[in-house]
């Protein structure tokens, strides 16, 4: 089960055992109805906390995203900043009940795979994907400036995910590997980008694992000790 913080709107949503986590990328977006259809339901936050209904807008973003070096600076601030201890008590909702004023399809990612948190992004968050095409980067730019605006908002969720990322070096053979292997993640270069996260989701997929195209360390040892292994 995965956690989901919409941007644009910021309500934590809660995804079904059944999701098919290869649909969680960023293109391939659904209206809202669409994805409540499929089971993905709202998180409503009591005891006191915001129930994180919040409103990203492109002009914002654009005066607060001013340059690389401010941006980086603030994320690292924000990375740093300790989160909130206190516990409130959640109950799912049905999206078709929560009357946002949200147009246009939503895309769902998943930056550290199906047992981290999950995001629902919508068409404004394509204006800080045109300043810089990393989602991850994307994501803490977004999540910074809802912060630095409302102060209360923090991430819910995730606590299952995997710790630790891939070293660069560790990338590169996991990408020499799965082309190897017929999984065609492009030319090995370190960086998991969406070829490699489309050749993960294949090799998901052919072993009946969540198809979430994400670059663990676990499905990095699988695939190096099945490459590896001993006749």
């Amino acid at each position: 089960m995965a956690i989901v913080t919409a941007i644009s709107m910021w309500r934590t949503h809660w995804l079904p055992e059944s999701f098919d986590w290869s649909s969680a990328q960023l293109n391939i977006r659904k209206p809202i109805q669409a994805w409540s259809k499929l089971g993905v339901r709202a998180l409503h936050l009591d005891a006191g906390v915001p129930s994180f209904i919040q409103t990203i807008k492109p002009k914002a973003v654009r005066h607060k995203v001013t340059s690389k070096k401010v941006a980086k600076k603030s994320v690292n601030k924000l990375s740093n900043q300790p989160s909130s201890t206190v516990t409130p008590t959640v109950r799912t909702v049905n999206l078709d009940m929560l009357a946002l004023d949200v147009k246009g399809p939503a895309a769902i990612l998943l930056p550290q795979g199906y047992r981290g948190p999950a995001f629902m992004v919508f068409d404004n968050f394509d204006v800080i994907m045109d300043w810089n095409r990393s989602v991850n980067y994307a994501l803490s730019v977004a999540q910074m400036a809802e912060q630095l605006q409302y102060e209360t908002k923090r991430i819910v969720g995730g606590q299952a995910a995997e710790d630790g990322a891939l070293s660069f070096s560790e990338m590169l053979d996991l990408q020499s590997i799965l082309n190897m292997r017929g999984f065609i993640a492009g030319e090995p270069d370190g960086l998991p980008g969406f070829k490699t996260q489309q050749a993960l989701r294949e090799y998901q997929l052919a072993n009946k694992l969540p198809a979430d195209g994400y670059a663990s360390r676990s499905i990095y040892q699988r695939i190096y000790a099945e490459h590896y292994q001993k006749p």
